[in-house]
């Protein structure tokens, strides 16, 4: 019996420190409205398509190096309240902690006129452990306050993240056809290639 509590003490203390789940900034949108919004069977059936779409362009630009983003993107900028998350992301963003050294620093990088990206570091080498895209507002952005508001809200995240995915996808020469699951489902090996 007591080696049963060393070893499952010794698991717990290695699976706590294997992974991170921090929370980001979520600036005017109902966060309780949100992921209300998101159990509704309407809203539900497309979540997860519109999440793997984010989720790839995301993780072109986290697996970039550190330095690459930086050039390309730089300088750093406050993350303001003119920039928001796209109604499908989560309002965290989770990762490996093993081997982690960045101090859960994190930074914000514009994108154009059109989006930016909280980059979170992976502390000494030139990685970066996570990354999560923002929208940045506009004459026509409406804030995710009331149900009503949804339609609207979905149109304009879906017409400014297909400007977003464009800058992104110029600034840093991958063709647009390497995120497009539809037409590239081994997007991970082309977005790592392109960068070598």
């Amino acid at each position: 019996m007591k080696t049963q509590i060393y070893i499952f003490t010794v698991l717990a203390c290695v699976s706590a420190q294997a992974s991170l789940l921090l929370p980001i900034p979520s600036p005017q949108d109902d966060t309780a409205l949100k992921y209300a919004l998101w159990q509704e069977p309407a809203v539900a059936s497309t979540l997860e398509t519109e999440r793997r779409e984010l989720y790839e362009l995301e993780e072109v630009l986290r697996t970039l190096k550190e330095s690459q983003l930086k050039k390309v993107f730089g300088p750093e900028k406050p993350l303001e309240d003119s920039y928001v998350l796209p109604f499908c992301r989560h309002t965290a963003v989770g990762f490996s902690g093993l081997g982690y050294k960045g101090e859960l620093k994190m930074y914000f990088l514009p994108i154009g006129n059109v989006g930016g990206v909280l980059v979170f570091p992976y502390g000494d080498r030139d990685f970066v452990s996570a990354v999560a895209l923002y929208l940045k507002t506009d004459e026509t952005f409406q804030p995710l306050r009331k149900q009503d508001s949804l339609e609207a809200r979905q149109e304009w995240d879906h017409r400014r993240l297909a400007e977003l995915k464009a800058v992104i996808l110029k600034s840093i020469e991958i063709p647009n056809k390497a995120v497009d699951s539809t037409a590239n489902p081994t997007f991970h090996s082309l977005a790592v290639a392109a960068q070598l």
